[in-house]
């Protein structure tokens, strides 16, 4: 399957490359207590897996529009492969739904993964697995 970079390389819009492009899984190291110091997930990194988590540090969602936010009912992945809670956080006035709670933050567990999609440019749902 093609990279997002071969397909740009041919021409294509870079948007469209990356919608395209394999999922390629990233790794990404959780960092800050807040959304502002948080690793941010880019608008491309549809599965990223942490295994820094230390119940503290977190990773912020990606904004949305623009050339680098991401489009409205696009996937992404979270995989928390470390022994700690890794805290998911959105940006300012953005609110994530999952588990019967509706918060600026989410707080995945030790081993589990959590699918998150924006529904609106104020809210993601999120469903978290086992």
């Amino acid at each position: 399957m093609a990279l997002n970079t071969d397909l740009a390389g041919l021409g294509m819009p870079p948007l469209l490359a990356n919608e395209l492009a394999a999922a390629l899984p990233i790794s990404i190291t959780a960092a800050g207590t807040t959304y502002a110091g948080s690793t941010k997930i880019k608008q491309n990194q549809y599965l990223v897996n942490c295994t820094n988590a230390n119940n503290t540090l977190s990773v912020g969602l990606p904004a949305f529009g623009g050339d680098t936010g991401c489009a409205l009912a696009d996937y992404f992945m979270v995989v928390n492969a470390s022994v700690d809670s890794l805290v998911i956080r959105a940006s300012t006035g953005v609110l994530i739904a999952a588990g019967g709670t509706n918060d600026s933050s989410l707080v995945l567990g030790a081993g589990k993964c959590v699918l998150l999609r924006p529904t609106t440019t104020t809210a993601w749902g999120a469903l978290v697995g086992a």
